[in-house]
């Protein structure tokens, strides 16, 4: 929301409620920080030479006091191992697309056709756009497409070497959806033929449909089952045997987990030895 005020050029309300919309996203998500750098790229090709100056600097400004306070004591255990990346160059390269693609498959080993065949769409769009010089009205859709690609580009710097199962795990898609929202938001300026825009849309409903049917699944199995037993004995007023709770974890090495769990009683092994 904050990108299209933003993108309007207009009344300097919407430039500080986008201001104002940038602490939330900085303070809701560590790549909210990205918010900053997409926006102001926004003011760069949207504002007037008459104000542009004036509404950088107070962007630099509320952004940099923003980012001083967010990483004030902050600290991280991750770290950015750029040597693994350039040893790995293609398989970063399909983590990258298999970021992109979950949203309509998370398979790992089938989200990157997906994520390569959205990259080709977005060439195709960008090649239109420019032919046809309407960008102005689309910046905001890019400049959202530009905020998830640079959270693509940080998160598998700091995550590739977890393996490509790692490249789709679900709470990235709250992410990542978003690309495939503008995506389908800019489809329609495509002078395609009707077959073939009938053959991309039931495409991508038959995936959505599989992801619904595959996600339910794997819920069902993954955790409703495991979880089960545990919850109808909790109900039922029954001693929960050690046997139904290494079904809920089923990690034989629990001993680092189990003692943070337990410091902050958060954990049903909390009592036990």
């Amino acid at each position: 929301v904050g990108i299209f005020m933003l993108s309007e050029n207009t009344s300097w309300i919407n430039f500080f409620v986008a201001i104002a919309f940038g602490v939330i996203a900085n303070y809701s998500m560590v790549n909210g920080l990205l918010y900053w750098l997409v926006g102001l790229i926004v003011i760069l090709i949207t504002t007037s030479n008459k104000l542009r100056i004036i509404r950088i600097s107070l962007w630099v400004i509320f952004s940099g006091i923003c980012i001083g306070f967010f990483l004030t004591g902050w600290t991280s255990g991750g770290h950015l191992n750029f040597d693994y990346v350039f040893a790995h160059i293609l398989e970063w390269f399909i983590w990258n697309l298999n970021f992109l693609g979950a949203p309509i498959m998370t398979l790992w080993y089938v989200a990157w056709i997906f994520g390569s065949i959205s990259l080709g769409l977005y060439i195709l769009i960008i090649g239109h756009v420019i032919r046809t010089d309407q960008w102005r009205p689309l910046i905001p859709y890019f400049a959202i497409v530009l905020f998830i690609l640079f959270t693509t580009l940080s998160i598998s710097l700091g995550r590739m070497e977890m393996g490509m199962p790692q490249s789709v795990v679900p709470r990235y898609l709250t992410m990542s959806v978003w690309y495939w929202v503008s995506l389908l938001a800019l489809l329609p300026l495509l002078n395609i033929k009707s077959l073939y825009q009938r053959a991309l849309y039931s495409l991508l409903t038959i995936s959505l449909v599989f992801l619904m049917i595959g996600g339910g699944w794997r819920g069902y199995v993954s955790i409703h089952q495991r979880m089960l037993p545990a919850y109808q004995a909790a109900r039922s007023g029954q001693l929960v045997s050690d046997e139904i709770l290494i079904r809920i974890n089923t990690n034989p090495d629990r001993t680092q987990l189990l003692e943070f769990l337990r410091e902050n009683k958060l954990s049903v092994y909390a009592e036990r030895p």
